[in-house]
């Protein structure tokens, strides 16, 4: 089975749209996604590692609103992936987050931004008044492509960049008990806090924990008909 048909991906934004301002969902979801505050796939659609992409520059208010639905609310087990190419990280830009108009942390039930320097950083909040984080030993570079993962798995989260497991993790251990009302990608709040400032491609989320080789092949080969479509690839993964 290809994982652009998995029955667990919940959003596939392939962002390859060249004018408008709706984003298609090319899961089974059909979520309607929406470009917000400016951006849009006329002026910012440019070149990305899989068709094209979509340019985010720091400008206030710029991201793409989500519906706030039960699939994006995720369970225990999860993942989510992308490519992105940081302009710059001289300064903090927020990739996702699902849980209140506050940029508390405490009030994400997740959300994932790179910190200043380039590392990531995976937060989970309770929804009351505590948080905690999983942050990369690995950072990004400005300027260059990466494929970027964070998946959860029996409470563990950890981090991938470019299919290559980074050496750190997290156990969870708070429970969710707050609301969910907002749902973006490319800030940490509506209002602006930290706008993105990168280019963003192939943006996926899966209501389950994917496998090592799964991760590793979608930084190679997200758009084969099969995962083992490339057997020569496959068998160096252990997969076939």
């Amino acid at each position: 089975m290809s994982l652009n048909n998995d029955p667990n991906l919940e959003l596939l934004l392939k962002l390859d749209e060249t004018t408008g301002t709706n984003a298609k969902d090319d899961s089974s979801n059909n979520q309607t996604c929406t470009l917000t505050g400016g951006i849009t796939f006329d002026n910012d659609s440019v070149a990305g590692v899989f068709g094209n992409a979509l340019d985010f520059t720091a400008q206030a208010g710029e991201h793409i609103t989500l519906p706030v639905s039960s699939a994006l609310s995720l369970p225990s087990d999860f993942t989510i992936c992308t490519n992105i190419n940081c302009h710059s990280v001289a300064s903090s830009i927020g990739i996702i987050k699902r849980g209140t108009t506050s940029g508390s942390f405490q009030n994400q039930k997740y959300g994932i931004y790179v910190v200043t320097g380039g590392k990531v950083r995976l937060y989970f909040g309770d929804g009351v008044s505590a948080s905690e984080r999983l942050e990369s030993l690995t950072s990004l570079v400005a300027g260059v492509d990466t494929h970027v993962a964070l998946r959860v798995t029996s409470g563990v989260a950890e981090v991938f960049f470019d299919g290559i497991k980074d050496a750190t993790s997290l156990t969870r251990t708070l429970t969710w008990t707050g609301s969910e009302d907002t749902q973006i990608i490319g800030d940490w709040k509506t209002t602006s806090q930290w706008p993105l400032n990168a280019v963003l491609d192939d943006f996926r989320v899966y209501s389950r924990a994917l496998t090592d080789a799964e991760i590793y092949y979608l930084h190679t080969y997200p758009y084969s008909v099969s995962l083992y479509a490339n057997k020569k690839k496959s068998r160096l993964l252990g997969i076939y």
